[in-house]
């Protein structure tokens, strides 16, 4: 009984506290408040809560000197084990993206791949929709997604330089006008980086997913709200304002 009483002080000053914070708007609050609330009640299985920040770059960041003996190239299917081992991708979901005509660039020393960075051209993007929402892409525009270094690489830097390259990539050979992506809104080291690389917000998204619902939220930072909501598995459907 003093274990459940516990949790509620715990639950209440948590909301509190929340509810004090002037940073977010009225919906990402309840989100979060939201979020947290099921993870304490171990109701997280069945609910779901996520918000996530929308960034967009709309030129080639400037390229980093350094790491002279690493090697950045565009992945091949020959690359499906060293892409799963960075950070564990089921190696199905690795082959599937490339066969799709996903690109992945990689970061390789002596020959073992420690990141990667993933790019995804197409009218839509669907491999979040069943957490947020499929949501479609403007003409131009590139998604990056999945970004990762193996721990030992993690520190080193080396990341940020793969990211880049693979960035002016994008620009440059992929003809991009603008890359788009998604960062989790606790990710503060995530966004501090793109926002240092020229990354301006867009908005964000907040999701509410249950076994009979599944909402999505967009809020553009020029004020555009769009609500999408479906029902019996089916997937909500959002475009980002720009």
């Amino acid at each position: 009984m003093r274990q459940k009483s516990n949790t509620r002080k715990s639950l209440r000053s948590h909301v509190t506290e929340a509810l004090a914070r002037d940073d977010n708007s009225p919906v990402s609050r309840s989100a979060q408040l939201a979020r947290s609330a099921l993870e304490r009640l171990g109701l997280n299985e069945h609910l779901a809560v996520r918000v996530s920040k929308v960034y967009e770059l709309s030129a080639a960041p400037k390229a980093i000197r350094g790491f002279r003996d690493l090697v950045v190239r565009r992945a091949t299917l020959d690359d499906i084990a060293g892409l799963s081992s960075v950070d564990d991708t089921p190696r199905s979901l690795v082959e599937a993206r490339l066969q799709q005509g996903d690109i992945a660039y990689v970061g390789e020393l002596n020959q073992t791949i420690l990141s990667h960075t993933w790019l995804h051209k197409g009218d839509v993007f669907t491999e979040d929709a069943q957490f947020l929402a499929r949501w479609r892409l403007a003409p131009g525009t590139v998604w990056s997604f999945n970004a990762a270094a193996s721990p030992e690489a993690r520190s080193s830097g080396l990341f940020v330089k793969v990211f880049v390259e693979a960035l002016r990539s994008a620009f440059e050979i992929e003809g991009a006008a603008r890359v788009q992506c998604l960062i989790r809104g606790s990710h503060a080291s995530s966004i501090g980086l793109h926002e240092k690389l020229g990354f301006r917000r867009l908005g964000r998204v907040l999701s509410l997913r249950t076994p009979w619902l599944h909402v999505a939220r967009w809020e553009g930072a020029d004020g555009v709200r769009k609500t999408s909501t479906a029902a019996d598995g089916a997937l909500p459907e959002l475009e980002f304002s720009r």
